[in-house]
């Protein structure tokens, strides 16, 4: 039985978080109002729980559940077994970091009027990835 990590984040946006993790690794989370139990590899239940939940035959054959625990404070704790640190480590949970961002930057724009007219990922002078993301400002419907 693999010990599960918890790893702080900034995240507060529950859709934003859950977009998130659709974009980097294409899971489809699920959403829960009342934190569930997470599962281990065999199905056995763990006694860690979250409210977001990646199913772990999301993941693949031998990985656990993957959660987000929502904390006092209001930000979401990512919960991460040891075994699936393998993957699921410091650069992955970068990336949902940096897909979090651009989805509560979007949310922010279109709340002020504006849409996507076109987003792209390139790569900054260290050869980072970074998301440009372009706006025009809503047209007024007649």
């Amino acid at each position: 039985m693999s010990a599960y990590h918890q790893y702080a984040t900034q995240f507060e946006d529950q859709a934003c978080t859950v977009q998130a993790l659709q974009d980097v690794s294409g899971y489809k989370a699920i959403v829960h109002d009342k934190a569930q139990p997470l599962y281990d590899y065999v199905g056995k239940k763990r006694p860690e729980t979250a409210e977001i939940v990646v199913p772990r035959n999301q993941i693949n054959g031998a990985a656990n559940d993957i959660g987000f625990k929502k904390q006092a404070n209001g930000t979401f704790q990512a919960i991460i077994s040891e075994y699936d640190r393998g993957h699921h480590n410091e650069q992955w949970l970068n990336k949902v970091k940096q897909a979090y961002s651009v989805r509560r930057g979007i949310g922010a724009a279109e709340k002020r009027g504006f849409t996507v007219t076109s987003q792209e990922v390139t790569k900054d002078n260290l050869g980072r990835p970074k998301t440009i993301v372009r706006f025009a400002r809503a047209q007024a419907k007649a």
